[in-house]
């Protein structure tokens, strides 16, 4: 049926009996928007025709805002006869489908927000949502959540000047520009250089750490050149023996040669050499500790708020991780033999295990380290209810276990034993330290790996699916601030190329002086 042919049968007949005289509408075209009895009336939203009854819509009373008479008058065209909504037509077909059935289905084609945006619009809420489209529809809305939370986090991590430069003076423009120079590689050329560069001297950090207990880049005592000024307190013995310093400074304590370290394979008679890292890894962790303790002072100085600055968790990183180094050489310089106590030894060492926070500097240059950990936030739930599963699989796994090798020799000879096999085993890491001896146990064994892939299979997609919707989404606000930036870019340049044109222009036409 044609539009006209619709608007004709709205207009005559007017005497026709009607059962429904007292909720079918009508708006009569000679009194701007008077109700008056008919059988259908026709609603144009986003140029799309619907055409329905007026006692359903009459029906919605206190559901949606078609039941509200002043509603529709307000969009009402005289001429030509319908009520006109300038909104997603798609999306009203739900809305409409609801006033006819009472049942509210959403198009899995639009997204959750654009819905919930048209759901209040037309003045309904979104718990009205059948079950079957609620899945889809939540989905999207608490993505879209987490994800503001996610832009939120990072913003405000982040620390910016809010100067005009028209009234700022010039200080604050040179430390607006210096602090953009130390957090935005995308704010200049050698930005980019210098991000590169303190990426560099952050894996030569890591190098180090790792380098200096390796036997490759350890030299004897003797051709230790600086083992008045350093303590070495990890060292690596030829015949497999790893002693500390401490040792190393009591030759004459032979009761133990392990308290400090551990002995592998170690025979009667033999005199043992001890390792201490290289003079050369010293000298580069010592000048990679300079470089994070002056970038972290020309940050702070030129920070524009101290406070929240020095409260951020990547500042405080920095600050522990650089921490044991000065304290181990405050220590010995205050007193130097304190560095032969063993009890000092242990100490340095558990401080230079908090070195290995410094690959967490990364973080501030690697996007993908921030997905990390906004992924495994967004997935505590997910995390938990997997700690839990995992714990009851372990206790009724390792309890099952050893009243099922109980009766022979094995190495179940405790529960708590068995904890550990069942987590190597649901884990499907299986180092076979442990395993069963006896068909019951293999049995026993067999449910307990079933049962971990299952437990893999049910969380970790959830956890994955995270981490692809945060990685999407941190490759969407790269790309839009870089198009921001060019943008910026370009009308900058249009503005002087204004300038430079206005100014040539003045000049023409100013008089030559006589």
């Amino acid at each position: 049926m044609t539009l006209d042919a619709i608007r004709a049968r709205q207009t005559s007949d007017t005497s026709e009996d009607n059962v429904n005289t007292d909720v079918n509408w009508h708006i009569d075209e000679n009194d701007s928007g008077k109700c008056i009895d008919e059988e259908t009336i026709l609603l144009n939203v986003g140029g799309q025709i619907f055409e329905t009854f007026a006692s359903t819509l009459k029906r919605s009373a206190k559901m949606c805002k078609l039941s509200n008479e002043a509603f529709l008058r307000s969009h009402y065209r005289v001429s030509h006869g319908d009520y006109f909504f300038d909104r997603d037509p798609d999306s009203f077909r739900s809305v409409l489908e609801f006033l006819r059935t009472g049942q509210l289905h959403v198009p899995t084609h639009i997204c959750g927000p654009a819905m919930k945006r048209e759901l209040l619009y037309w003045g309904m809420d979104d718990d009205r949502i059948e079950r079957c489209c609620w899945g889809y529809y939540n989905t999207w809305n608490s993505q879209n959540h987490s994800l503001d939370e996610m832009e939120k986090d990072i913003n405000s991590s982040g620390l910016a000047y809010n100067i005009n430069e028209a009234t700022a003076t010039r200080w604050q423009m040179i430390k607006a520009r210096v602090w953009s120079f130390l957090e935005d590689p995308s704010s200049s050329k050698p930005a980019k250089v210098y991000t590169w560069i303190s990426i560099v001297v952050v894996l030569i950090s890591i190098f180090t750490f790792c380098a200096e207990t390796h036997p490759a880049f350890q030299v004897s005592p003797e051709d230790d050149i600086l083992a008045d000024y350093f303590i070495t307190d990890n060292v690596v013995r030829k015949d497999n023996v790893v002693l500390s310093s401490a040792q190393k400074s009591h030759p004459t304590n032979k009761s133990n040669p392990a308290k400090h370290g551990t002995m592998i394979n170690s025979t009667e008679g033999e005199t043992p050499e001890h390792l201490v890292p290289h003079a050369a890894l010293i000298i580069v962790d010592f000048l990679c500790l300079i470089f994070f303790t002056l970038e972290f002072f020309v940050r702070l100085f030129f920070s524009p708020l101290k406070k929240k600055f020095l409260s951020s968790p990547l500042n405080i990183i920095d600050i522990v991780a650089v921490l044991p180094d000065y304290v181990e050489l405050v220590v010995i310089s205050m007193d130097p033999d304190e560095r032969k106590v063993s009890s000092f030894v242990d100490f340095i060492f558990i401080l230079r295990i908090i070195r290995i926070l410094r690959v967490f500097r990364l973080i501030r240059h690697v996007p993908g380290l921030w997905i990390l950990l906004f992924t495994l936030r967004a997935s505590v739930n997910e995390l938990i209810l997997m700690m839990v599963f995992l714990m009851i699989g372990m206790l009724v796994f390792a309890a099952l276990m050893y009243f099922a090798e109980s009766h022979v020799k094995t190495d179940f000879t405790n529960i708590p034993v068995g904890f550990w096999w069942s987590l190597v085993t649901m884990t499907t890491v299986g180092y076979g330290d442990v395993y069963p001896k006896t068909g019951v146990g293999y049995v026993v064994g067999s449910l307990c790996a079933l049962v971990g892939l299952l437990m893999l299979a049910l969380t970790v997609p959830i956890i994955v699916g995270n981490f692809v919707l945060y990685y999407t989404h941190i490759q969407y606000i790269l790309n839009r601030k870089s198009k921001n930036d060019l943008n910026n870019t370009e009308e900058n340049l249009l503005l002087e190329e204004e300038i430079s044109s206005d100014l040539e222009s003045k000049s023409n036409n100013c008089c030559p002086c006589a």
